[in-house]
């Protein structure tokens, strides 16, 4: 069986790690501050994934995942004045998501079930920018074109 590592630790993942993994493949678009056009693959071990938890400003149980699509979000009314859309947050900040946020940067949500526990954590383009930069472990898998 391959060998992976968490990529925030660096330590390697334990084999119900790899069974049932913690992880994300990302396509950022422009909005990133530091990561625009970047592919990225992010695995975390349980004990970083509990930090993750812990420092979520949003509850992150929930009885169901959603699947959220840009265009879902076209007729919905932003406040001109915040360009914030209503009823979305990143979960990790608990700040309001930006259009660009879901228009550009592909919805970045990690969705987990462990123990018929589900935990949704939606992450804004600043958010996901400082978990990119936490890694100790290369996620880097290229530009997209």
């Amino acid at each position: 069986m391959k060998k992976y590592n968490c990529n925030i630790c660096g330590k390697e993942l334990a084999e119900n790690e790899l069974k049932n993994p913690t992880e994300i493949k990302a396509c950022l678009g422009y909005g990133s501050d530091r990561h625009d056009t970047e592919r990225h693959h992010i695995r975390w071990c349980a004990d970083c994934f509990t930090k993750l938890l812990a420092s979520c400003k949003h509850e992150t149980q929930v009885s169901e995942f959603t699947e959220v699509n840009s265009d879902d979000y076209d007729s919905l009314d932003i406040n001109p004045l915040t360009d914030k859309l209503p009823g979305i947050f990143c979960t990790v900040c608990g700040e309001g998501l930006v259009q660009i946020d879901l228009n550009h940067m592909f919805d970045l949500a990690l969705k987990i079930e462990s123990n018929n526990i589900k935990n949704e954590i939606r992450f804004c383009s600043k958010c996901f920018d400082n978990v990119i930069d936490s890694c100790k472990a290369n996620s880097f898998l290229g530009h997209w074109d």
